[in-house]
């Protein structure tokens, strides 16, 4: 035990004189070495500053670099750089990597990259939008007819937009095509042609139907008007000059000729037949002119006609205008085109010619109102009142066309009755006489006949003896 520290007080004392040797002998960038008892250079990545005797030279510190020997300080590194501890150099950050501290190399976040020596992960830019990161240092276009958001970190991040959709590079998403469009891949919309249409979010474009058109991108197909037909679905032509047609026609064949009495009239793209009105006739199906001063006509005529004071305008059956007397109770009207009823319960002669002919039936008559209206009297027994014929109370009597009754004399009426009985009898006994004068008028017929018979048998008796 006493020899162990004997030995140990002599190499402590032999280092300690080495340390002080070292000290004062060794400079800056070098240590002392026990293995030859001599200063040597700091190896790269290693510096010694000379404040205290060492044996080794220290390591430099994360972030910093000695490049040579005997470095007596370690140099910092640059941004965008970075070196572990020890290091003789300093290593540059690779695409898609960004520096810490100086100390290290991280990489950037997925979808992100960033370009050689980036300093700071806010480097790390995020992959623009129909992008993909690869190997956190590019950006790789998505495959055509596909899309992607911003900071798409690998292909299958890439969209297809559906049919009738596209991609909206302002908004970043897929749209509806708008009404009148279509889309069928997924990345455009095309305007729909002329004959057909398409609702919003349309994959094709449906053809008009028969009778209908649509210009170039509709959302629905028109129809074509009244007196015009459909050429192609995309257009709708007016009927020629004279014809005519009902709505959704789809053919020139279509168009009909107005019948008579009617004429086309023709605007934008539209067409159709118009009656002529009374007072005018068709001319050519084209239009309908103004009688002629004196003469007038019915609606839908050919022609025009003057009818005599008191008279109405017909048509005939086969189509003819013609002329017919105003019945009882109705007036010509000023164009002689029909016959008015009287206003009310006022009665006319027949052919009229005016309001003013129209007057009240006389007192103790009624008005019959419909056609031909007459002027009814009252029964005897009734009595007119407010132009209805009302039967007379009981013990009141009235004559015809009364309006009013009269009471019945009570002392007359047993000699009423005693004459009526009186004259029944004559009539009886009248009877009776004629009765017998019949009687007596046979009986001297017979006898004449029994006179006449006797003497005609005895003749012909006496014409048999002869014989």
């Amino acid at each position: 035990m006493q020899r162990f520290l004997a030995l140990f007080t002599i190499f402590s004392a032999f280092l300690c004189s080495s340390l002080i040797i070292a000290q004062e002998a060794c400079p800056p960038g070098q240590f002392f070495s026990t293995a030859g008892y001599e200063c040597k250079n700091c190896r790269p990545g290693t510096f010694a500053n000379g404040t205290v005797p060492l044996l080794n030279c220290k390591l430099c510190p994360a972030g910093t670099f000695a490049e040579f020997e005997g470095s007596s300080e370690c140099i910092g590194c640059p941004a965008g750089t970075a070196a572990y501890g020890g290091s003789s150099k300093c290593t540059t950050c690779l695409a898609g990597q960004y520096e810490v501290n100086r100390t290290d190399c991280y990489q950037c976040p997925k979808g992100t990259y960033s370009a050689e020596g980036s300093k700071d992960k806010s480097d790390c830019i995020p992959c623009p939008w129909n992008t993909y990161e690869q190997n956190r240092n590019s950006c790789v276009p998505c495959p055509p007819n596909t899309f992607s958001n911003e900071g798409s970190s690998d292909k299958w991040a890439c969209q297809r937009c559906y049919q009738g959709e596209y991609y909206s590079s302002e908004l970043h998403r897929c749209n509806k095509c708008p009404v009148g469009t279509f889309g069928e891949n997924g990345t455009a919309c095309s305007e729909c042609p002329a004959g057909t249409s398409s609702k919003e979010g349309s994959s094709q474009c449906n053809s008009c139907s028969y009778g209908s058109y649509s210009e170039p991108g509709s959302q629905n197909c028109t129809q074509c008007p009244f007196g015009t037909y459909e050429v192609n679905r995309t257009s709708c032509a007016p009927c020629p000059t004279g014809t005519t047609s009902g709505e959704g026609a789809d053919n020139i064949s279509q168009c009909l000729v107005c019948p008579a009495g009617s004429y086309t009239f023709v605007s934008v793209r539209q067409a159709r037949c118009w009656q002529c009105q009374a007072g005018t006739f068709e001319f050519n199906r084209t239009s309908c002119l103004k009688c002629p001063t004196g003469t007038s006509s019915l609606d839908g005529s050919t022609s025009c006609i003057d009818c005599p004071a008191g008279h109405s305008m017909i048509e005939n059956n086969d189509g003819s205008l013609g002329c017919k007397i105003c019945p009882v109770g109705t007036y010509q009207i000023e164009s002689k085109t029909r016959c008015e009823l009287c206003p009310g319960r006022n009665i006319s002669a027949e052919g009229s010619v005016s309001l003013s002919d129209c007057s009240s039936c006389p007192p103790g008559y009624w008005t019959w109102i419909w056609v031909p209206r007459r002027c009814i009297k009252c029964e005897a027994g009734t009595y007119e009142k407010n132009n209805t014929c009302v039967e007379c109370p009981k013990g009141t009597t009235s004559l015809e066309a009364s309006t009013e009754c009269v009471a019945v004399k009570k002392d007359l009426m047993p000699y009423g009755i005693a004459v009526g009985v009186f004259v029944a009898i004559i009539l009886f006994v009248i009877f009776l006489l004629k009765k017998k004068s019949a009687y007596e008028i046979l009986n001297e017929r017979d006898m004449k006949i029994s006179l006449v018979m006797p003497q005609k048998n005895h003749e012909s008796v006496s014409s048999n003896q002869n014989l």
